[in-house]
């Protein structure tokens, strides 16, 4: 193979030169352009999550990264943070939502807004309460936050040996293992951990009415080991008159709570 004269070499290394320099104006100007359009305000800087935070979260500054976006594109965006919101974001300190890293902020993720805030999912007249599962029975992802579940427990009614009744019928599910229903959604994810299910909990919120919930909690009080278990049910199922109330074989368990002796370390199951 012949070697190339000094001659051609240095004119390769100077086109390759010429290149370098002509991609390192163009950045410059580009550089240039950008900072003059943000002097003009044709420039707004957005925040945007750069990790994954969960709702009640303690939010910090170093949270969120700094986005340079046109300012005709901001409208189509919708309620964004302008960098210089950061601060009232740290004053409310919290999310209302989980978040993803790289989904730029907006105000709902930090305000009370029914739409987004997760205590907008219960309806009217209902509160919601957690219920501790026997981590033996968990029926495992094929439950979602939407669905409607059955409760049951292993009970004693009056001096009876325990067996199994069905406390509770088609209560809607809306936290699993403490996660709730993401409200948003983005190009890459397929929802939230709830939203598909969860295959490994030990705690569901279900929704029923302010004069169920004590009685829900008494009647938990006297399963063999303060938990309860539940069943899916059917979403082609037509919802019962019951749904939401005590079974009325558990009335009596449902007017007090059991006291449970103290012991060493804690409660002694009875």
């Amino acid at each position: 193979m012949v070697d190339e004269s000094p001659g051609i070499q240095n004119k390769k290394l100077l086109i390759v030169a010429l290149g370098l320099a002509l991609i390192v104006m163009v950045l410059y100007n580009l550089r240039i352009s950008q900072v003059r359009r943000a002097g003009r305000g044709d420039i707004v800087e957005l925040l945007r999550y750069n990790r994954d935070i969960e709702a009640g979260e303690k939010i910090k500054a170093n949270d969120f990264d700094i986005v340079r976006v046109d300012k005709r594109l901001v409208g189509s965006l919708g309620q964004v943070i302008e960098r210089s919101g950061l601060e009232h974001v740290l004053d409310i300190g919290r999310l209302n939502q989980p978040v993803q890293r790289g989904l730029l902020a907006f105000w709902p993720h930090v305000t009370r807004d029914s739409r987004y805030n997760p205590a907008g999912t219960i309806s009217k007249d209902k509160v919601a309460i957690a219920l501790p599962l026997d981590a033996n029975l968990i029926p495992g992802d094929i439950v979602s936050v939407g669905d409607r579940v059955n409760v049951l427990g292993m009970l004693s009614v009056e001096g009876k040996p325990f067996k199994t009744y069905r406390i509770i019928e088609s209560v809607v599910v809306r936290t699993i293992g403490g996660k709730g229903s993401r409200v948003y959604m983005t190009p890459k994810s397929r929802g939230s951990i709830a939203e598909r299910g969860m295959r490994m909990y030990r705690s569901i919120t279900v929704e029923v009415s302010p004069k169920v919930s004590p009685q829900l909690y008494n009647v938990i009080s006297h399963t063999h080991n303060g938990k309860v278990w539940i069943e899916l049910c059917s979403g082609k199922q037509a919802i019962p008159p019951t749904a939401g109330q005590i079974n009325p074989e558990l009335s009596q368990l449902a007017r007090y709570a059991a006291v449970r002796p103290e012991g060493p370390e804690g409660p002694v199951e009875p």
